[in-house]
């Protein structure tokens, strides 16, 4: 029969599941909607910027008339907003201006 100096030892090792908590994900939450208001704040949407655009393209009466959703296409235009406007034919037109982080305002014929 074999001794050995040291016992049998059987390793039974419990891993624990570490959950986070409720104040843990509001801390998370917070932080998210902070660091967003301050992207925003930097590189948000400027109307008086987009009415200035449109302006210098020779629109008149440049009026926002809300986001356009979905109308800046693929690509870094993260803002954008609807205008109607009278070009300088006299015409009335729906205009839609768009802005990216890095990009400065575009102007398209909607």
């Amino acid at each position: 029969m074999r001794t050995s100096l040291y016992p049998a030892y059987r390793h039974t090792s419990r891993t624990r599941v570490s959950r986070v908590s409720s104040s843990d994900l509001s801390i998370i939450a917070v932080t998210i909607f902070l660091i967003a208001v301050v992207l925003y704040s930097f590189f948000g949407a400027d109307k008086d910027q987009m009415t200035t655009a449109a302006e210098s393209m020779g629109y008149t009466n440049v009026s926002s008339t809300g986001h356009a959703w979905f109308a800046c296409g693929k690509g870094n235009n993260l803002f954008s907003e609807r205008f109607s406007a009278v070009s300088a034919t006299g015409k009335s037109v729906n205009l839609v201006a768009c802005k990216g982080v890095f990009k400065d305002t575009t102007i398209r014929i909607d």
